[in-house]
């Protein structure tokens, strides 16, 4: 997201050509690369079934500091109200193409989910399925 970084210009003394590749594709690894596609995990939940594995987490006292910690990662999950560790760094259990975020559907009051965002280097579709039709019995 263009909003993260600081305004300002670039003054140079002989003109540069414009590269023919984006920020993210010569920086893969660059934390800013995970601003542009977020959801709200009030609403949404990464498919751990056969999108995501949990890599590694700690507890961040900022998103900044989340996500330049999860930089190394596909993605990343803040919420500074969550319990325990409130940043979580995530990677693709076998391809991105599995992965999709899961609506919690109706059954799921998600006055019980803590409010904060999954943040994602890929947009990604969401699943056609809820939680609870893929999770029955949580």
């Amino acid at each position: 997201s263009i909003s993260e970084i600081p305004s300002g210009y670039i003054y140079l003394k002989e003109p540069l050509e414009t590269c023919n590749i984006e920020y993210c594709d010569a920086y893969p690894d660059s934390w800013l690369c995970l601003t542009a596609n977020y959801v709200n995990r009030r609403y949404n939940t990464l498919n751990d079934a056969s999108g995501f594995k949990e890599e590694t987490s700690i507890e961040a006292s900022s998103r900044n500091e989340c996500l330049k910690f999860c930089e190394a990662y596909t993605a990343a999950e803040y919420s500074k109200y969550k319990s325990g560790d409130s940043c979580v760094c995530y990677s693709p259990k076998t391809t991105l193409e599995a992965a999709c975020t899961m609506p919690w559907g109706d059954q799921v009051s998600t006055s019980e989910i803590s409010s904060g965002y999954i943040y994602l280097k890929e947009p990604l579709e969401t699943c056609n399925i809820e939680y609870c039709d893929a999770y029955p019995d949580s």
